[in-house]
């Protein structure tokens, strides 16, 4: 059973009579004309092929003045989206409503939206989420996002 699912393993030789049975089969299924239809979505990759992004964030402290984070982030914004190339803009941001209610959300307007949607992706989270969780949840479809596409992008949190 381990040699048979091994792609490198030597295959064992057919009976006798397996080449006829194969080509007999063939034949009639060729016969058949039937219309096979084409997967028209290339699968995901397994998880242990995904190409791990590359991450760049703007370290700042709240102690900074507020332009000044505004400016540090635009900065990092800029540089990443100018060594990636053809970077997409994606933006993200995550809330929780006063009575526990809480959502994330990502938006670009550079992308198609994603197929099966008739927006943006956009879900719910469960009730009395932390703001950071939704925050972090954004980030994680965003990334997602770029990764299922195979492009490159610069994910920024609304602010």
């Amino acid at each position: 059973m381990r040699t048979s699912l091994d792609p490198d393993a030597p295959r064992l030789p057919l009976q006798a009579g397996g080449h006829t049975l194969i080509r007999v089969v063939s034949d009639i299924l060729r016969g058949l004309d039937i219309d096979l239809p084409v997967q028209a979505a290339v699968p995901d990759l397994p998880p242990w092929c995904v190409p791990l992004p590359a991450v760049t964030y703007t370290q700042t402290s709240k102690d900074v003045y507020p332009p000044l984070q505004r400016q540090l982030a635009l900065e990092t914004i800029t540089d990443v989206s100018t060594s990636a190339p053809a970077a997409h803009h994606v933006y993200v941001d995550g809330s929780v409503q006063a009575d526990g209610r809480a959502a994330c959300a990502v938006f670009s307007p550079t992308m198609e939206p994603p197929v099966l949607a008739d927006s943006w992706i956009g879900r719910r989270l469960p009730t009395s989420s932390s703001s950071t969780y939704c925050e972090l949840n954004a980030i994680l479809d965003a990334v997602t996002l770029l990764v299922r596409r195979r492009v490159n992008g610069a994910v920024q949190q609304n602010p």
